[in-house]
């Protein structure tokens, strides 16, 4: 069987356990206002007839559908 040489260690020696153990507490807060993308697929009459409507209302098609979901919200619970 052929031997294989021992890579060198190139992170550099590990944290002690003391420095290890509190590493947790320094996490970052969740930010809040962040946008993320919300990926479906839509017949293409209806992106159509969906932006032209937000055109027509001078507003972001991001807008109208937020718009439109809380309305939903409060009229269907």
């Amino acid at each position: 069987m052929a031997k294989i040489a021992k890579k060198p260690n190139r992170k550099g020696t590990p944290p002690k356990i003391e420095e290890a153990s509190t590493n947790l507490t320094n996490l970052p807060k969740k930010q809040t206002g962040i946008k993320k993308d919300l990926n479906f697929k839509v017949d293409a009459d209806f992106k159509k007839e969906f932006k032209q409507y937000a055109m027509d209302k001078d507003i972001t098609m991001h807008n109208l559908l937020i718009k439109m979901f809380d309305y939903y919200k409060t009229n269907n619970s």
